[in-house]
């Protein structure tokens, strides 16, 4: 009896934490369609879309492509750029937003501040981070970024 009990009591907390595990959905992909930098050249995006699959209002407070685990880029806030939502965001029930980041500038300023570019290594792994108001994390998959800058444009 005591493991009929135990299995319905994890099969419960496996539940929970699968619909807590994927209430926001956080996705990352590289965009073949080119953002206009502030010089006038264009660009691909690096962009992350974030998915609200809960019931509730989920309001956002930070979205960053991490390059490491403590430091990652914020969204561009260039008008050239395409408008990507202000933060903090409420982003509602079953519906989705997208923030853009330049692929070409990205890949200069990790060629500059990572050793391994100067070893050869032409690809880093970039991970999105969403911040909700009420301090949780969420993370997307790993995206393997290339640093060859003529890949971006």
């Amino acid at each position: 009896m005591e493991a009929v009990g135990l299995a319905v009591l994890l099969v419960n907390l496996l539940k929970h934490w699968f619909y807590w595990r994927w209430r926001i959905r956080v996705s990352v992909d590289e965009a073949a369609n080119p953002i206009i930098t502030q010089y006038g050249f264009p660009q691909n995006s690096v962009k992350i879309e974030v998915a609200n699959r809960s019931r509730n209002t989920i309001e956002i407070r930070d979205v960053r492509l991490m390059f490491a685990s403590e430091y990652g880029f914020p969204p561009r806030a260039d008008p050239p750029a395409p408008p990507s939502p202000e933060l903090p965001l409420r982003l509602e029930p079953g519906t989705a937003e997208t923030w853009h980041f330049p692929a070409e500038t990205i890949a200069v300023l990790l060629q500059q501040w990572s050793p391994a570019s100067a070893r050869g290594n032409s690809v880093a792994k970039l991970r999105p981070l969403v911040v909700t108001a009420v301090g949780s994390s969420h993370r997307g998959k790993r995206l393997r970024f290339s640093l060859d800058v003529n890949a971006h444009s």
